[in-house]
Formats: structure tokens, C-alpha cells, sequence
């Protein structure tokens, strides 16, 4: 790895590109054999190839692993040191041991399943660089087709299920920066496999898991935000239902109305946090210069949001005065109607019944009732 080989490699990638007319990938190689002279690691040279002649990089995962056993390459330093801009497909392969037992050897052969090493080393690198295209290769020994289709599998699985969490919480994904986010949503994939067969119902315990997330430890907002997020996503996919009907309440004797149990709607969720969560969430709707967005006081306090759907296909988020949100967490609460009435006039003595059921009933926070 020297300047002189640089320079001929990067002349020779100029000629290719500017031959076909576009962008080309260059894979990393397994190695096998220490260079005498070398001025720069082989992460090094690949990132100033890209520099130097705009070529991407394709990251082949078996390679790395290979390289770090034969020669002793850092691999998670490899992937830190890369630039993830650049790595546009990631390749994964089966190897085979050679060598003597005293000189132990791996052997990129693409004849064999990827190992488990190679599986978690995959892992690490979408942690790092987010999902990527992947294709596994397989050439010599080929088994079954359904062999070769679990293997593609997997790997699907791998990058859905991060591609999942990542269209879940945007805002989070804002809030801390890509890089960061991918670490933590890696870590809890790894940590949460799926129990269900559609991804829209995956990633309802990340808030759970950012909570307990020790590099977040001082974001206390994190959580209440990514709670006001998966909301969306469960109000959006919540099945049909009717909402309230004032006109059946107002039948109603105020004996029978004060011990009726309401229950929140479906698709309705309440978020309640000691902190500004739905400002913070309101704000970073859309990416921007961060610097040119308000900052938020967290000395504002406690904030509880309301996530409901009040026409189909529309998901709604809104912020709730004191006695809305007394009224309708207590009636979460299984507590009858006259207690969470009780509880929003102490919250807001000048509490207006009528006209806040009618708010609430448009924006579909309360369920139907059967008399």
C-alpha cells in the first residue's frame, strides 16, 4: 500500500470510468499475505481511491472477516475508519479453513454457507453504515435452492428490520443524528427478533429500549418521543371503528352518564411525559439546518399528547390542555365518566364539558358505547 500504487490504481479507475461513463465499485480483497513496504493500511488506500477518483467502494463482509484472521486487521476499526457514503453494495460469502495448525489460514472460496462470525460482522457494519444492497454469493458447491434462498433470507431480514425502524422514527432518527441512530437501532434488532409476520407491527418496544439505551442516558426526552412516534404507526394501522356519539351520550340520564365507562378510541393513544415531548417532536417534522430550529426549554414540563385518527388515513397528533388530558387519562384508566370529569375541573376549574367533547369526538379520541 504506497503513494506509487495509489496513483497507478487510481489512474487506472479514472480510464475505466471515464470508459463506460459512470461511477464504478471496487471491492476490498481477502488477503492472505503481508506486503514488505506499505505507507497506509488498506482502509486508508481504498477511502483515498474514492477520493480521488469519485468511485464507490463494495464492501464485501467475508473479505474483511478473512483479512482480520489471516493479517490481523482491526475489523471494527476498518469499519469505523470507512466512510459510509461511499459503500454502495455489500457482498457476504461462504470461506473454508486451510493452512496447517500452526499457520492457520481462511480461504475465500464462495462454497460454503456465511458463517456466524460473518453474520455478526454484517451486523456491525449495518450498525455503522445503515442498510445496504446485499447480495450473497455462492459459486462452487452449490446446494439447494431453498439453502440459497434462507441465506438471502436472512439477510433480508437483517436490513428490513432496521429499514423498519428506521421509517417508524424519523424524528428520533433526527433528533440524534444518523450514525447514531444506527448503532441503537442495530442493537435492538439484534436484541429483538420479530414475533410477528409483518414488519408494520415491528419496533413497538424500541422506545422501551432507547430508554435503557446507556449512550442516550441524558436525552430523558428520547423515549416520550419515540412513544409519540410508534403512536403513529399504531394509529395509522389500527382497524376500522366508530368513534363517539354525542347524540346517544346526550340520551343519556346524568345518573347513567355519570357511571358510564368510555374507552379511548382504537386507533387513539395518550403519551404523557415530564418533558416538552411534543414540541420537540413538532419541530423536527422535516430535515433542515438543525442550528436555524428553535430550541426547545425543557423547563416547560410536561407535556401529554394525543395520537388519533380522525379521518381515515390521516393520523393526528395533538398537544392536550391539563383537562383534556385529566379527562381522558382517567377514563383510560377504566375510572366512569363523572370521575374524569372531577379530575379535568381540578386540573382547569374553568373546564367547558361540551365544548371539549366536541373537540375530542372530532379529532376521534373516544370510542362508541353500548347503553
Amino acid at each position: 500500500m504506497l503513494a506509487h500504487a495509489l496513483d497507478i490504481v487510481s489512474a487506472n479507475i479514472d480510464r475505466t470510468q471515464d470508459r463506460l461513463g459512470r461511477t464504478i465499485l471496487v471491492e476490498n480483497p481477502s488477503g492472505y499475505l503481508q506486503f514488505e513496504q506499505s505507507t497506509m493500511s488498506e482502509v486508508t488506500f481504498l477511502t483515498r481511491l474514492t477520493e480521488r477518483t469519485g468511485c464507490g467502494l463494495l464492501l464485501d463482509v467475508n473479505n474483511l472477516f478473512i483479512s482480520g484472521f489471516n493479517l490481523g486487521i482491526d475489523t471494527a476499526e476498518w469499519l469505523s475508519m470507512v466512510p459510509a457514503d461511499v459503500i454502495g453494495e455489500i457482498h457476504l460469502a461462504g470461506h473454508e479453513h486451510g493452512g496447517t495448525a500452526d499457520q492457520p489460514l481462511l480461504i475465500d472460496t464462495h462454497g460454503a454457507a456465511v458463517t456466524e462470525e460473518v453474520w455478526a460482522l454484517y451486523a456491525a457494519a449495518l450498525n455503522r453504515l445503515g442498510p445496504r444492497p446485499t447480495m450473497i454469493e455462492w459459486d462452487s458447491d452449490v446446494p439447494s435452492l431453498e439453502v440459497l434462498l434462507e441465506e438471502a433470507a436472512r439477510a433480508q431480514r437483517i436490513v428490513s428490520l432496521r429499514r423498519a425502524v428506521e421509517n417508524a422514527y424519523p424524528v428520533t432518527r433526527r433528533l440524534v443524528g444518523a450514525d447514531f441512530f444506527t448503532a441503537m437501532a442495530g442493537q435492538f434488532v439484534a436484541s429483538h427478533p420479530p414475533n410477528h409476520g409483518w414488519l408494520s407491527a415491528y419496533g413497538a418496544d424500541f422506545a422501551d429500549f432507547v430508554a435503557q439505551y446507556q449512550p442516550a442516558a441524558d436525552l430523558g426526552y428520547l423515549r416520550d418521543v419515540a412513544r409519540i412516534e410508534w403512536a403513529r404507526v399504531r394509529a395509522a394501522n389500527a382497524p376500522d371503528a366508530p368513534g363517539l356519539d354525542l347524540t346517544a351520550l346526550a340520551r343519556l340520564d346524568p345518573e347513567a352518564l355519570d357511571g358510564l365507562l368510555l374507552n379511548l378510541h382504537v386507533a387513539a393513544s395518550l403519551v404523557y411525559s415530564p418533558f416538552p415531548a411534543f414540541d420537540i417532536w413538532r419541530v423536527h417534522q422535516h430535515d433542515g439546518d438543525d442550528e436555524q430550529l428553535p430550541q426547545i426549554d425543557l423547563a416547560i414540563g410536561r407535556q401529554t399528547t394525543l395520537i388519533s385518527r380522525p379521518v381515515a388515513l390521516e393520523v393526528g397528533v395533538a398537544l392536550l390542555g391539563p383537562g383534556d388530558a385529566a379527562f381522558l387519562s382517567t377514563l383510560a384508566q377504566h375510572s366512569p365518566f363523572g370521575a374524569a370529569y372531577q379530575a379535568a375541573v381540578s386540573e382547569d376549574a374553568d373546564y367547558d364539558l361540551a365544548s371539549r367533547l366536541g373537540d375530542l369526538v372530532r379529532m376521534r379520541a373516544l370510542a362508541t358505547f353500548t347503553a
